[in-house]
């Protein structure tokens, strides 16, 4: 009898720790995805405001939404939607939320502001651009 008590003791304490070991991983690859994803949103970012400086023929602009992100390229009076990217893990808020900001050839932003990048759990990363500099980063830290 004592064996039976000691072994139900060893397999629920092997099942809690399997259990909270369970959790931290996934938490952690939530948070994972969620960094990649700000990632992919700066790099994307920068692309555009690239393009707009490599191409003096062209406007470049980006386009934010609460689920969703439009970056775009004008050519000769056409808009051309370079790359759409749908938020799996990001909900975007902030100040630049449904703007258009536009990049010129100069390297200049049209408009300056931050975009809030909001993960579950309470995460949050800031998109900071500067209009005057063409700056554009990503903080942990409130701008």
């Amino acid at each position: 009898m004592p064996e039976a008590v000691v072994t139900l003791a060893i397999l629920s304490i092997i099942s809690a720790s399997v259990g909270m070991l369970s959790l931290s991983v996934s938490k952690n690859l939530e948070k994972k995805q969620y960094e990649a994803e700000c990632n992919q949103i700066l790099e994307l970012v920068t692309d555009t405001h690239t393009r707009a400086v490599m191409s003096s023929n062209r406007g470049c602009y980006f386009q934010s939404f609460s689920t969703d992100i439009n970056f775009v390229t004008r050519e000769n009076n056409t808009t051309l939607v370079t790359k759409r990217i749908a938020l799996k893990h990001v909900k975007v808020t902030g100040y630049l939320l449904g703007k258009k900001v536009n990049f010129s050839p100069t390297g200049t932003i049209s408009t300056g502001g931050t975009l809030e990048l909001n993960g579950e759990n309470g995460w949050i990363q800031y998109l900071v651009l500067q209009p005057v500099t063409g700056r554009i980063y990503l903080t942990h830290e409130k701008p």
